[in-house]
């Protein structure tokens, strides 16, 4: 997924929001709340606590990692945080994780009992008087700090978030009373995937509301780790929709032609297999596939004869308000913004003068994932091929790893290495080498990572006749190395620079 860098403003999507009006302050620490709305948190039916909201994060968000850097190295004034005022309180909408990290720091007693040890040996180490005041920025609403806020987890240095935290950021917009017409413009993403990602955050909903054994419900409640991709390759498939008794009203939300009961039934088994892994977007990508599927239901099958039906709201009760786009129907007339159809967004430039590289980004920007997955796959993986390699041969290290994977001289001539062969000397090498931090962190991410972004994934589209790529799975793919592509794609500068 692609956004623009671009950030506007709360009333006029089109116009730049003036931050330099928002009041930078000091508060102190202790006085700031810690958000309940934060997209990295678990969905609730009723609000955490300001002590749950600590223990999740403790428990999920690696904050001693913070809280340890803090008290080494200080924190870092330059790191505003960004907070709303909500009557006579200040809730910090951006940073939660930093806040959360000083408060411990200051008071080690409000993490829970088995954690205080360790936040109490740290707090020893900093200067609490120095963390005490925390520099803020005020947004004058949690709309129109949500552009920034997306902006600084999608495509910035900032940890990225995962699908349905994703998908909770957009939801929680339309349910402030935001259209889907108004986030389109705002974000530059087409309506469609808009009302894609609140969809996919009331399936995950729904999905944390079956009642699953403990330790499926452990993986399906982590929005860390659950694949939604692969849940929503499933409810999306037309004969698994069929099957399920689901499909989407006009205004978005989920409605079933069963009863509730037995679409529970069988979509409890489909989020199980997902949770555990045994239903995965890579096995699932025939007709044949789904069919072989759903056919080993079972008891877990939906009676289709049984006459019933229901919505979100008797599958969600109270918590079906942030998944629904029942506000986006009424949405103003606005001027039409040309949806992005390829892969990459016309803004993305290249800053290097290669033909190749800039012909095959422009075949990137224009091919619709939509319609041609398989090529955009393709493409896709020439694009990583070339600009791994360029990068390798502009850091002057070409012929070092030549000559070490050719010792023998059997090679011929014009041989160059494959991509994980590259990617895999960059890694090793990465300490002897002026490799940008977040190039070496994508090398890591496209060899390792299992979760699906990586070398494996691009080779089984490309010679698994069974793999076919979903365009989700590819803006997710994208989402997460874009920005160290266009860190390769820029001149390196020399060390004394």
């Amino acid at each position: 997924m692609v956004y623009k860098s671009a950030l506007h403003s709360e009333r006029h999507p089109l116009r730049p929001m003036d931050y330099s009006k928002w009041k930078q302050t000091t508060k102190a620490a202790t006085t700031l709340l810690l958000d309940q709305r934060n997209p990295r948190l678990l969905p609730r039916t009723t609000p955490a606590t300001q002590p749950e909201l600590v223990a999740e994060m403790i428990e999920h968000e690696d904050v001693y990692a913070m809280a340890k850097s803090i008290a080494e190295r200080g924190f870092f004034p330059h790191e505003l945080i960004i907070a709303i005022e909500d009557h006579t309180r200040i809730v910090v909408v951006e940073g939660n994780r930093r806040l959360c990290a000083v408060k411990l720091l200051i008071s080690p007693t409000l993490a829970p009992e088995d954690h205080r040890s360790r936040f109490k040996k740290l707090s020893h180490k900093v200067n609490i008087a120095q963390i005490r005041k925390l520099p803020i920025l005020i947004a004058p609403s949690r709309d129109a700090a949500a552009p920034l806020i997306q902006s600084r987890h999608t495509r910035t240095e900032i940890e990225k978030w995962e699908p349905v935290m994703q998908a909770r950021f957009y939801a929680d917009r339309i349910a402030d009373g935001n259209t889907v017409e108004e986030l389109a413009d705002e974000f530059l993403i087409p309506p469609g995937q808009i009302r894609e990602f609140v969809q996919n955050y009331q399936m995950y909903c729904v999905a944390c509301n079956l009642d699953l054994p403990p330790d499926v419900a452990a993986k399906v409640k982590d929005p860390r780790k659950f694949p939604l991709s692969s849940l929503e390759r499933i409810y999306r498939n037309a004969e698994a929709a069929t099957f399920l008794g689901i499909s989407f009203d006009e205004k978005g939300s989920l409605t079933g032609t069963i009863p509730v009961g037995e679409f529970k039934k069988a979509f409890g088994k489909v989020v199980t297999d997902v949770a555990m892994g045994k239903a995965n977007s890579r096995e699932l990508n025939k007709k044949e596939h789904f069919e072989k599927y759903l056919g080993g239901f079972g008891d877990a099958a939906p009676d289709s004869s049984k006459k019933g039906g229901f919505t979100a709201k008797d599958v969600l009760g109270a918590s079906a308000k942030a998944t629904t786009m029942s506000k986006a129907t009424n949405a103003p007339a606005r001027k039409q913004i040309p949806p992005q159809k390829g892969l990459i967004s016309k803004s993305f430039a290249c800053g290097i003068d290669d033909i190749k590289i800039g012909a095959v980004l422009d075949e990137l920007k224009r091919i619709s994932v939509d319609h041609y997955p398989n090529a955009v796959s393709l493409t896709l993986r020439g694009l990583l091929d070339m600009t791994f390699g360029d990068y390798l041969d502009r850091l002057g290290a070409t012929k070092t790893i030549i000559a070490r994977l050719n010792k023998k001289g059997e090679k011929a001539a014009d041989w160059f290495p494959s991509l994980r062969q590259i990617l895999n000397f960059l890694i090793n090498e990465g300490k002897t080498l002026p490799i940008h931090p977040l190039a070496l962190k994508s090398a890591k991410l496209l060899v390792q990572d299992e979760s699906g972004v990586s070398v494996l994934m691009l080779d089984q589209f490309a010679h698994n006749n069974r793999v076919i790529p979903a365009p989700s799975e590819l803006r997710s793919f994208w989402a997460k190395i874009e920005e160290s592509v266009q860190i390769m794609l820029t001149p390196i500068l020399p060390p004394s620079a």
